[in-house]
């Protein structure tokens, strides 16, 4: 392992003097024992100065960013993606009241032995020939060194998370040399944050710049307003990786593609940048595909199997006349993009995760829709005897199941419970005269009363209670350096009262809220331990979003501790996760790909059980069937 640079300097962006500093001792005097502090180390000085000038514009401009905005851009400034040590950043909030430099006392003791949640580059480079890698994934890898447009595929299992880590090494130490004021050369994305973790990326979304609200913009408008980060990003970026891109809409893709060719002034595909997707379209497809039109942002209408926008604004009428879609083109591969791009179809086909050949013929069997003979169904049904202390996830196709066997999993804990109720808001975030009188204050009231009314299909429980011991996931990418993401599991340990803490600065809409929030709970908050080994106390979350109506704008929110039971997840919640025990409900399955995924997240059959006593299972999509069938796929030389 090559000796890691030293720093040059540091930035505080929040302590009791901002600035730069040229060397540790400086920069400990101004956020040693300062509440909030935020600061990060450099290799270069220039570094340091590009990052803070940055910093001072935004401040400038009014567009202050949340302390994870402003960790989220400086990682994706910094010069390997250095995992950052609580030497080089610290952050002291109610988000981590186990910080020395908290004035709050610890809820939980972390583990002192507990490893890195996100590997270091840097060590990732200097680990030799990385792994060892079959022939087949070799050659894989070979066509990514050769610059080669690639989209890798194959069964769960195959090794395409191998053979993904493997490219990602060694087209970092490729690049490495090249590398422009500490910017990173190859970025990797993916449509979730617990997909985008292990391999040290991010989700499109953020990398992008974008949220989901962003998307009721017209495109034309998403490129007048590019953060600066986004733009260096994507200039100095040799490769853009993109894992699970079976989630990942089509026209999102589109959108994606276009925000390139406008930085890179190009119209080749994606600017002429190198791409390389992986995932498996046998797998779950994106969620709720067509919602907005790419053209003008408008919502889509959705008549049987067909999308159209139905927008009447002048200026998009003609682009918008032409936004027609069928159900099957939300797959990533109907993009024009993805046939522009010219990429190299490469499919594995050994099977590495399963052991097991008889469980490796079932799973194939259920991933291509061919039905099961009766001794198959039966050896996937039959109970199986788990270690003392295992746990055996519940998967289930509804998330109304998943609620109602988390409840009754609660229900049987004896320890101390706590309970939660969300606040939520709905203001028009601008009244005009005309407003206030009828029919103008009719039609507002009665669209507040609908947006709030949509909240209780958030994400965030209307009302969370918790024991402890209570299996839980977290909602919210809490904090990601650390491994605390959407998805992330754990088990709550204890409930802390958490008035008097320390907090981050927020801005006075997010002091409301919370002022609302606790008026209505009060300051306890849950200690989760993940699964992971970390502690970490759980604090209320305000998730707002605008909504458009026309040309009205309305901010909805709602607060709340961003986390649910976790005995049973969403088969969709569970894609991409490797797990040792799994249930998996085969009742209720309604999208082809569930009962699949479900399965496949074992490694072995004695891990699995299959409940529900339904063995009908859907047929494969037609689109993806036709794509695999007609695709040609690369003849590798192994």
């Amino acid at each position: 392992m090559g000796k890691k640079r030293a720093k040059v300097a540091y930035v505080v962006f929040q302590g009791r003097v901002p600035g730069i500093y040229d060397d540790w001792a400086q920069c400990e005097a101004q956020v040693n024992g300062h509440s909030g502090s935020v600061f990060q180390g450099y290799h270069t000085r220039e570094e340091a100065v590009a990052d803070w000038r940055d910093f001072q514009e935004e401040e400038a401009r009014g567009t202050k960013r949340t302390l994870d905005e402003t960790i989220d851009s400086i990682t994706t400034r910094s010069a390997s993606a250095d995992q950052i040590e609580k030497k080089q950043r610290i952050v002291a909030n109610i988000d981590d009241p186990s910080s020395k430099y908290a004035e709050a006392p610890r809820p939980v003791e972390p583990g002192s032995q507990d490893p890195p949640l996100m590997a270091d580059p840097e060590m990732i480079e200097d680990e030799g020939e990385g792994v060892q890698l079959t022939a087949e994934q070799k050659a894989v890898v070979d066509l990514a060194l050769a610059r080669h447009n690639i989209f890798l595929t194959g069964a769960a299992g195959s090794g395409k998370t191998v053979t993904l880590k493997e490219i990602i090494r060694q087209l970092q130490a490729r690049h490495k040399s090249h590398e422009s004021k500490g910017l990173l050369n190859v970025h990797i994305v993916a449509p979730t944050g617990i997909a985008a973790l292990p391999l040290n990326g991010r989700t499109t979304y953020s990398f992008a710049g974008w949220k989901p609200d962003s998307l009721q913009k017209p495109m034309k408008e998403l490129l007048e307003i590019i953060r600066a980060t986004t733009v260096e990003a994507v200039k100095h970026l040799k490769v853009l990786i993109i894992e699970e891109v079976s989630m990942v809409e089509s026209q999102f893709l589109e959108r994606l593609n276009r925000l390139f060719q406008h930085i890179l002034f190009s119209n080749l595909p994606f600017g002429g940048k190198q791409v390389i997707f992986v995932g498996d379209f046998h797998q779950l497809p994106p969620v709720k595909p067509f919602q907005f039109c790419l053209e003008c942002g408008e919502p889509m209408s959705n008549r049987g199997w067909t999308y159209s926008c139905k927008a009447e604004i002048p200026a998009y009428q003609h682009a918008c006349q032409k936004v027609k879609f069928d159900a099957g083109d939300k797959w990533a591969f109907k993009a024009q993009v993805w046939a522009d791009l010219k990429l190299r179809h490469v499919k594995l086909e050994h099977i590495h995760r399963q052991k097991d050949t008889n469980f490796q013929d079932v799973l194939n069997k259920i991933r291509n829709g061919l039905p099961l003979e009766d001794h198959e169904w039966e050896d996937l049904e039959r109970t199986k005897e788990l270690p003392p202390n295992a746990f055996a996830v519940r998967l289930m196709s509804r998330i109304i199941m998943v609620n109602q066997f988390n409840e009754i999993e609660l229900a049987k804990l004896s320890t101390e419970e706590r309970s939660w109720t969300a606040f939520d808001t709905c203001v028009k975030k601008s009244y005009e005269n005309s407003d206030k009188f009828p029919p103008r204050s009719t039609a507002i009231a009665a669209k507040l009363k609908e947006l709030k009314d949509g909240l209780k299909d958030h994400s965030f429980q209307t009302e969370l209670k918790l024991k402890i011991g209570a299996k839980v996931v977290l909602l919210h990418n809490l904090n990601p350096k650390l491994g605390l993401v959407n998805g992330s599991q754990g088990e709550v340990v204890k409930f802390s009262d958490a008035e008097g803490w320390k907090t981050k600065e927020i801005s006075q809409w997010e002091s409301m809220r919370a002022k609302d929030f606790t008026g209505r709970n009060g300051y306890f908050v849950p200690v989760v331990k993940f699964s992971n080994g970390r502690c970490h106390s759980i604090p209320p979350i305000i998730h707002d979003a605008t909504k458009i109506d026309g040309n009205d704008r309305y901010l909805v929110s709602r607060s709340q501790i961003p986390l649910t039971l976790g005995w049973a997840l969403s088969i969709h919640k569970s894609q991409g996760m490797s797990l040792q025990y799994a249930e998996v409900s085969s009742r209720d399955i309604f999208e082809p790909g569930q009962l699949y995924v479900g399965v496949s997240r074992v490694s072995t059959l004695e891990g699995l059980v299959v409940t529900g006593f339904q063995r009908e299972m859907l047929g494969l999509d037609e689109e993806v069937t036709r794509f695999y069938n007609e695709t040609a796929w690369e003849k590798l030389d192994v």
